[in-house]
């Protein structure tokens, strides 16, 4: 092998090393919560009154009127921005090792932020005044 052979192996080898690392690490890129998300929330509707949503980073708990509660341990997230709301898609796991998937639509500028599940349009969320300082 003559010394030109030898470069071109030992750049083919490191730009190859290259491509792989960028593939693993966009690969490991993990989407978040959007932090204005982030809160404790409760809903005016009166099928949740006494009902409450904690959203944290990394779990979701639903917390129901006679005091039980259902907590999702976050594995994914995805959202979109669609004009001036975020469509979140948010992949959980409960208590059963049973897969969720919360499909939320989130207005961050709507009254100081309102949530609602996208397939409960009319059932709006709003950050709870009293929970906050929980979160």
């Amino acid at each position: 092998m003559n010394r030109s052979n030898i470069r071109y192996a030992t750049l083919m080898k490191l730009g190859s090393g290259l491509l792989l690392l960028l593939v693993l690490l966009s690969a490991c890129q993990r989407e978040y919560i959007p932090k204005g998300m982030v809160a404790a929330w409760v809903s005016e509707n009166k099928r949740y009154l006494g009902c409450y949503l904690l959203i944290s980073p990394d779990e979701i708990t639903l917390g129901a009127a006679d005091a039980t509660m259902h907590d999702y341990d976050v594995r994914k997230v995805k959202s979109r921005k669609r004009g001036g709301q975020l469509d979140v898609a948010i992949t959980a796991i409960d208590d059963q090792q049973m897969e969720v998937t919360f499909s939320l639509i989130f207005q961050p500028d709507k009254d100081d932020g309102i949530l609602y599940f996208e397939n409960q349009p009319d059932v709006v969320w709003q950050r709870s005044a009293y929970l906050s300082p929980l979160y």
